[in-house]
């Protein structure tokens, strides 16, 4: 017997717009079939078949007498099913290929069959790619209501849009993002990043082309291979601001200003040492160009303290003496604090104008010949905005 043959649930008993009513005559397969499972319905062109998925399973008493027993009515299995596309055995150059339109509806008495098993396999394998892309696909597990049905993602899909992966505790959410990073590491042509929050994936570096990175932390040296750095002039102005300015202050304007103005007076300059001034036409605050947090600091403090001569010659308190104190303090203490050595490390290295593409290449490891790399940080450090 063949696995169509073993497969077959029954027959077309009606059909509406989009709907299908199936007769079972299959009793055994009745028993197996679950709300969601797949049904292929014979199309009435050769080389297509029209796919459905259950939504309703039913029981129902005919109004039509039994011979054999004329005092009983007969009873009808039937399953209540939704088109959801056509399935094609050549589509151009194409094979098993998944069309989510109907070339044709299913016939009265049209043979219907449970796709499940390898059957399966292969319809769920050509939602994303054909026999001929099989070099891109990810296995990433069983389907549960055919645990004989091996599940696959295109690898080129996936990783070009957004995509989520969500669950209760202990559902398997770990285990499927670490599968599928297993899985990308045979794909022929990957770059992947990943945040390692946690440190839960840990032994992926045992994978092929794979380095594991860490984001710095307080005793570790630039020079090390697999520490990352990443720099304060790498933040947006917006992102500086949150992490070191006290909004509630009276004097958050005038700081907030003060540090403006360094910042940008800071970046020209570096862009000007280094005979870099064809950029500063495109050049904005939020612009990564290295800058020293020592010097602004230094005139920050000078403003704090600045005396100017008054009326009569008498000095005066500068415009923004005294109020910059709290905030110094504030970036002072950042600064020093050895949790964000990752961010405040003074290693001359970090402030070189081509250290940004060095950076790069570490992550996206350009310097090596294989096509795939992918950068695990582990225990990635938060940045708090105390």
């Amino acid at each position: 017997m063949s696995s169509e043959e073993e497969n077959l649930l029954g027959t077309v008993e009606s059909v509406d717009t989009g709907n299908v009513v199936i007769k079972v005559n299959n009793k055994e397969k009745l028993n197996s079939i679950q709300v969601n499972n797949l049904i292929k319905i014979r199309s009435t062109k050769v080389g297509e078949s029209i796919i459905g998925l259950v939504v309703k399973i039913m029981r129902k008493s005919s109004d039509k007498i039994d011979p054999d027993t004329p005092e009983e009515f007969i009873v009808e299995n039937v399953i209540k099913t939704r088109l959801v596309g056509t399935l094609l055995d050549k589509y151009g150059k194409k094979s098993n290929v998944f069309k989510r339109t109907l070339e044709t509806v299913p016939s009265i008495d049209a043979d219907c069959f449970l796709i499940e098993g390898e059957e399966l396999s292969k319809f769920m394998k050509s939602l994303s790619l054909s026999d001929e892309e099989k070099d891109k696909s990810l296995s990433i597990g069983k389907y549960i209501i055919s645990e004989d049905a091996e599940t696959y993602l295109d690898g080129n899909k996936f990783f070009q849009r957004h995509a989520i992966i969500v669950g209760s505790t202990g559902s398997g959410k770990s285990w499927t993002v670490a599968k599928v990073l297993e899985q990308s590491s045979k794909l022929q042509s990957v770059n992947g990043i990943v945040f390692d929050i946690h440190g839960e994936y840990n032994p992926l570096e045992k994978l092929e082309n794979t380095t594991l990175l860490k984001v710095a932390g307080p005793m570790d040296k630039e020079d090390e291979e697999v520490v990352v750095y990443l720099p304060y002039w790498l933040l947006s102005y917006e992102e500086v601001m949150a992490m070191m300015l006290d909004r509630s202050d009276q004097n958050a304007p005038n700081q907030a200003r003060a540090l403006f103005d360094l910042i940008i007076k800071h970046k020209q300059n570096k862009l000007k040492e280094n005979n870099k001034s064809d950029f500063l036409n495109n050049f904005t605050i939020d612009s990564p160009v290295p800058y020293s947090i020592d010097e602004v600091l230094q005139e920050l403090e000078s403003q704090d303290k600045e005396m100017v001569e008054g009326s009569k010659g008498k000095e005066k308190q500068g415009p923004l003496h005294g109020k910059l104190t709290r905030f110094i303090q504030r970036l002072k203490s950042k600064q020093t604090d050895k949790r964000l050595n990752f961010l405040f490390n003074d290693n001359k290295k970090l402030q070189k104008h081509e250290w940004l593409e060095s950076l790069i290449e570490k992550l996206m490891n350009f310097n090596n010949k294989k096509a795939l790399r992918l950068s695990i940080f582990q225990k990635f450090l938060q940045i708090y905005y105390l």
